[in-house]
């Protein structure tokens, strides 16, 4: 990704963030609203899958039967585990690969096959945090 790509990445971001807190009324982050029309030509080129982990696993898991049901409850107990200091950064996309990796892939059928894939994904995820965990602090 270019350097102006990425600052043209950045400002429209920063343009949408603000364009949202200010709909809902928190502050003003100082940036103008983005106008597609006047941006002029947007460019875009192939992601990064290696820079972005977590994105490579996402194109897999909606592949898969169930897969982005395990993949988004991995992801939120991994956000979780980071947020609170529990892991590093780097290690939220291992979490959702091991729980992707550990969980039957199924396509559920009803709401409560759906729960019960969301719980063992979580189950998953909360094992490979406790395992780094427990390594780390041998």
């Amino acid at each position: 990704m270019s350097a102006n790509s990425l600052d043209n990445t950045l400002n429209t971001a920063a343009a949408d963030i603000d364009l949202i807190l200010k709909m809902l009324g928190v502050f003003d982050a100082g940036v103008e609203a983005l106008d597609i029309v006047s941006a002029g030509r947007l460019d875009f080129e192939a992601p990064d899958l290696e820079a972005f982990p977590c994105l490579a696993l996402a194109q897999w898991a909606i592949t898969q039967p169930g897969g982005m049901c395990v993949f988004s409850a991995a992801n939120e107990i991994a956000v979780a585990a980071f947020l609170s200091g529990e892991i590093r950064f780097t290690d939220i996309d291992r979490v959702i690969d091991a729980a992707l990796k550990a969980t039957d892939l199924a396509e559920p059928e009803s709401l409560d096959a759906v729960q019960t894939l969301d719980q063992k994904a979580r189950e998953a995820a909360e094992a490979c945090i406790a395992s780094r965990l427990t390594r780390s602090e041998s």
